[in-house]
């Protein structure tokens, strides 16, 4: 036997499958082994993969299964201790034979010791064989092993922090939205019944639905009651019971009437569609076209929210096993109603498609398989040129549409993802259609996820020339649902770098202003952050539109006017406030004597930076002063400009902002120590080292433990700091969580404010386009607008600090950062382009009077902003009632 003759089990019965996504299920919440199957996904890709083909394919390696008996306190021989980061995934079958005996010889000794249950005695063939009863003991030993796991190991299963929180609201959520499905089911019922006694003849698609909506409705009413009585804790939580998915006459009957109403649905909607025209019914028929797809798709809703509750669900539950398989049987019915409606889908798009062409020089439709998916997209920007896709099996269709051929009917903007009883814009439009590209699913090389947001698809042809079809001006469910097919015929999708590609040692950070998928941060830094945050690889750095042959624009707010109008070139970006006059209350008068120069004092700590950036690094060093020892951050500029008339000016501007900043004074601003020579190629800069790191960093470790008093004290001071600085004529530029240090005593401390100049003035030069990043999510909107013909370009002022200020409140409240439900900056800048502010968080994060200030300094007219006095005594003001009320 060789590997590539490996094979899993063929027809496995039902009840393996089940087993298989319980013991999958469970060991996904390993830290351990989770990234086995990870690995084991990359090197071994299969279409369609389901849980008992990962498993076998996982265990197979034999070195995964190893793990798990590590953990449970038997150590591998040291010839066989794997490591998944280093393991070689083509490994023999000779190689694989020895993890499997030692795996056996360790299970047999813990369960001579006691440690786990006994059961089958395994062979080596069992793990290799691929019968149905072979890989059934493999499951059942390590079903076996796990539960030995739980019982002595209590922190064996990581879920995401807040788990129990997010657990409780699915099944309120569930609760609600059945109970809108109840109402919306009953008034289509209505509709529909009032539709056919309308009609002199009965129509056959129409009937099949009014046939089986009383047995809809008392599922669903029952259905709902049981959720109900989950949320009020007057039931358990027997969901396998609670949808009836362990009475075979209910599941039958119930998930029979919708499939036939998924059967019907393409020939009911033609009927309606004709029907819909005419005065009479013409209400009736509306309400069915616009609703029962809904009906159908709440199959696949009860899936994700069941599959959703299971991922911060504990498989120490008694009822975890019932819930897994009520995730595995509405997996099943949902797939079965997939396949039905795109078996009738693709029988329709044959004859639609072989009608339209011009010529055909492809396959025949009737040899392509099923359709996946129909959609129109941009695939030329510039020329605005649409094409209409369609996804086969093995094809993919590329077509220019051309006049039309048939009266076309109103076609309603789609709307994703498009579900697979329906037609999508592609089949539904009624042009001739002019065959552009004709791409076999086996060419397939890669799917790219661009910067932009664009899908750009890599393919050869039969000379294996390699060539890209890229997909521009998507929406993000319509990407979503792209990528989720085409996974189906390449490796994982590769998504843009969020970080510089470079190697740090154990215990040191990139900084970064993105998040965790459950809206964490990824990194921070521990002392401050750098206004050139993102690297050569980042999602703004990158994103480069290119206007002429001499000029390149970086993604900044310069430059949305030429991403969504004229290519104009971008507006200047300036201050609107003088250089600092530094004389007030706070200080002293300003005195630009040179700064203390610490060259040679400071004592760099590792061999990389703590931190670093698109265009600085942040050292931690000790600065070895007379009378003690005080540890420092150490801001490297690592940029250099080869202009000398340039870096000459940068030097100059870099001299001015240190001495403004040297002469600041106040305890909510970050104090400078001086400069150091030493350590790059322009004077760096010396700080304090803040132990504590910035605000969203102390959030993530703390925010649990935060009570709103302390969020709102922190806010305070931020306002205290930022008043200071007002005063003095400074604008911040890039106020952000990260660019807010706690110090030793607790309190805040702004830091990186100023520097913002430095940018302006390098606007369209080398040194501005290909080293500064931005901090979208904070920064002020308006930015981001278009800019009308007569209107002047938007200036930076205290008006920007404020709207930043208005994010940091909602950061800190929160716990979020702003827009923490995009994955990326660039989605980040379409909303702001659309006008769209950050969402609200629930009222117990944010209240009406919090959000009703956070709001007013995100006013869209400049004039209606709060001055950050007047944002000072608000903010107090709700500091003072929220001690009244602890």
């Amino acid at each position: 036997m060789t590997v590539a003759s490996l094979q899993p089990p063929r027809a496995p019965p039902d009840y393996l499958c089940l087993q298989s996504f319980q013991v999958l299920s469970r060991l996904r919440l390993i830290n351990e082994f989770r990234p086995w199957l990870e690995y084991t996904q990359y090197h071994l890709f299969r279409k369609h993969q389901t849980p008992l083909e990962l498993l076998w394919d996982c265990f197979s390696f034999g070195a995964p299964l190893g793990t798990l008996l590590t953990l449970l306190g038997s150590p591998a021989p040291t010839h066989l201790i794997a490591h998944v980061e280093d393991f070689d995934f083509g490994i023999g079958i000779e190689e694989r034979e020895e993890y499997f005996m030692s795996f056996i010889l360790r299970v047999q000794m813990l369960e001579m010791q006691g440690r786990v249950p006994y059961g089958e005695v395994l062979r080596c063939d069992d793990f290799l064989s691929g019968t149905n009863s072979a890989f059934t003991k493999v499951l059942r030993t390590v079903y076996r092993v796990l539960i030995a796991l739980e019982e002595t190991y209590p922190g064996l299963f990581n879920l995401p922090r807040g788990s129990e929180e997010k657990r409780t609201e699915l099944i309120q959520n569930l609760l609600e939205s059945e109970q809108e499905h109840l109402v919306l089911l009953r008034s289509v019922v209505e509709a529909a019944t009032s539709l056919s006694e309308s009609l002199t003849t009965m129509e056959p698609c129409l009937e099949c639905f009014t046939v089986n909506r009383t047995r809809l409705l008392q599922y669903h009413e029952r259905l709902c009651e049981s959720i109900d009585a989950v949320v009020s804790k007057s039931m358990p939580e027997h969901w396998n019971r609670i949808f009836s998915l362990d009475n075979d006459l209910i599941r039958t009957r119930v998930f029979s009437a919708y499939r036939s109403i998924c059967v019907n649905y393409l020939g009911l909607m033609s009927f309606l569609e004709t029907t819909g025209f005419q005065i009479e019914v013409g209400n009736k028929a509306e309400i069915l076209l616009e609703n029962l797809s809904n009906i159908l798709f709440r199959v696949s809703e009860y899936r994700d929210t069941l599959q959703a509750i299971l991922s911060v669900t504990l498989p120490t539950m008694t009822t975890y096993n019932a819930l897994c398989e009520a995730v595995f049987r509405l997996h099943g019915i949902s797939e079965n109603m997939d396949e039905v409606g795109t078996q009738l889908r693709t029988m329709r798009s044959v004859r639609i498609l072989k009608g339209r062409a011009y010529i055909w020089n492809a396959p025949d439709p009737n040899d392509m398989g099923t359709i996946l998916l129909d959609d129109c997209i941009v695939s030329d920007p510039v020329k605005r040129l649409e094409l209409s896709v369609f996804l086969f099996e093995s094809v993919l269709l590329c077509c220019r549409e051309g006049p039309q051929m048939a009266e076309e009917p109103t076609i309603q903007p789609p709307l994703y993802p498009i579900r697979s009883w329906e037609m999508g814009p592609a089949l539904r439009r009624g042009t001739a259609l002019d065959i552009v590209h004709v791409i076999p699913t086996s060419a397939l090389k890669a799917v790219v996820l661009s910067y932009t947001g664009s899908i750009e698809i890599d393919w050869v042809n039969s000379n294996n020339d390699l060539h890209t079809l890229a997909f521009y001006s998507m929406t993000d469910p319509q990407r979503d649902q792209w990528i989720s097919t085409l996974q189906v015929f390449v490796p994982p999708i590769y998504y843009p770098p969020l970080e510089p590609q470079t190697s740090l040692e154990e215990g040191e950070e990139f900084l970064s202003e993105d998040e965790a998928p459950d809206g964490r941060r990824l990194t921070h830094a521990k002392s401050w952050s750098v206004i050139g945050r993102k690297g050569p690889h980042s999602e703004t750095s990158s994103l480069v539109l290119q206007v002429s042959n001499d000029d390149e624009f970086l993604f900044t707010p310069g430059l949305l006017p030429t991403l969504f109008g004229e290519l104009q070139g971008p507006p200047l970006l300036r201050l609107a406030s003088p250089p600092p006059d530094l004389s007030s209350d706070y200080g002293p008068s300003a005195d630009l004597s040179a700064l203390v120069d610490l060259t040679g004092k400071i004592t760099r700590e590792g061999r990389y930076p703590s931190a670093q950036g698109g265009f600085s690094d942040v050292w931690k060093g000790v600065w070895h002063d007379d009378t003690c020892d005080r540890n420092v951050a150490v801001k490297v500029l690592r940029s250099r400009v080869n202009d000398p008339e340039i870096e000459e000016k940068m030097i100059r501007s870099l001299r001015r902002e240190l001495n403004v900043w040297k002469q600041l004074d106040h305890p909510n601003i970050l104090k400078l120590y001086g400069t150091a020579s030493d350590f790059g190629h322009y004077n760096s800069m010396v700080c304090p080292w803040m132990d504590n790191g910035s605000i969203s960093k102390h959030m993530e470790k703390s925010g649990d433990l935060m009570s709103i008093s302390d969020r709102l004290k922190f806010l305070c001071e931020v306002a205290d700091g930022l008043s200071y600085l007002h005063s003095c004529s400074i604008v911040h530029g890039d106020l952000t969580g990260s660019n807010i240090l706690i110090k030793e005593d607790g309190s805040a401390s702004l830091c990186d404010f100023g520097l913002s100049t430095l940018i302006v003035e390098f606007h369209g030069t080398s040194y501005y386009t290909s080293t500064i990043g931005g901090a979208v999510r904070w920064a002020d909107a308006l930015f981001y607008r278009l800019p009308s013909e007569n209107s002047t370009p938007y200036e930076v002022g205290t008006w920007s600090d404020i709207y930043s200020f208005g994010s940091v409140m909602l950061e800190i409240l929160s716990g979020r950062i702003p827009y923490h439900y995009m994955r990326g900056d660039a989605q980040v800048v379409i909303e702001l382009h659309m006008g769209n502010k950050p969402r609200r968080p629930a009222r117990s994060f944010v209240t009406d009077g919090q959000w009703s200030l956070i709001q007013s300094c995100w006013a869209d007219d400049i004039e209606d902003r709060p001055d950050i006095t007047a944002v000072s005594q608000e903010i107090r003001g709700l500091h003072k009632a929220s001690l009244n009320v602890s």
